[in-house]
């Protein structure tokens, strides 16, 4: 590496280092309490929630990484594994998918807009790695114009005035064909297992539980029946 090369490089580092600590700047300046306290104890606290901030951020990419990694090597289970993993685990489905979307739109990323992502409030990350977060907002959060969920939040709403039609946040915005597809796995696995049960106990099931189980199939029949025709 030349002696210009290696200037360049380091140049580079600088510059990442600055929108940092510019984006942390803004986002301090940004940060309100609704508590009274002399200005250097606000000041402080200030200080100390960007720092948990950037910790929290840091501990969900990697939470991201490892539920995407997981999605993705058990990609070819027919069983829906992945799905009750995490079920198993304690995880709601939205916010494992929060997190996938997050991490993966990280990833996208060069490392001058990952830097800037990582210093961001978490949850301004979640609206701007949602799918179907607007193209503007978006471009808006990565050039440093808005740096609060409260800019964004604002600024989405006047949006959605204008276009009189609803944008889903990252709250709502989930993989919808993968939990298609988890959903339906289970169902069915659910179906097999059932079947089985009732055929190893068909002897030994009394008649009037026979007769219960029998209107309840036939219900969830007609629910099924009236699903396939709406399609």
């Amino acid at each position: 590496m030349s002696v210009f090369d290696r200037i360049d490089e380091k140049s580079k580092g600088i510059a990442k280092k600055n929108k940092a600590l510019e984006v942390q700047t803004d986002i301090k300046n940004h940060i309100t309490f609704s508590f009274e306290a002399d200005e250097e104890t606000i000041n402080y606290l200030k200080s100390q929630t960007v720092k948990l901030n950037n910790s929290m951020s840091q501990a969900y990419t990697e939470v991201g990484k490892i539920f995407s990694d997981t999605q993705k090597e058990l990609s070819n289970n027919k069983n829906g594994v992945f799905y009750s993993w995490f079920q198993e685990l304690g995880f709601n489905k939205n916010q494992v998918y929060r997190w996938i979307n997050r991490y993966e739109f990280i990833l996208s990323q060069n490392e001058t807009v990952k830097n800037l992502i990582e210093n961001l409030p978490v949850t301004l990350t979640y609206e701007i790695s949602n799918p179907n977060c607007l193209k503007e907002l978006r471009d808006k959060v990565l050039s440093g114009e808005i740096t609060s969920l409260k800019e964004f939040s604002e600024l989405k709403n006047k949006m959605l005035l204008d276009l009189s039609e609803p944008v889903a946040t990252s709250m709502e915005v989930i993989e919808i064909d993968d939990i298609f597809n988890q959903d339906f796995k289970s169902l069915n696995s659910k179906f097999k297992d059932l079947n089985k049960l009732i055929k190893d106990k068909i002897d030994t099931i009394p008649k009037e539980k026979k007769e219960v189980i029998v209107k309840k199939v036939e219900a969830i029949t007609k629910e099924i029946e009236k699903l396939i025709s709406s399609l």
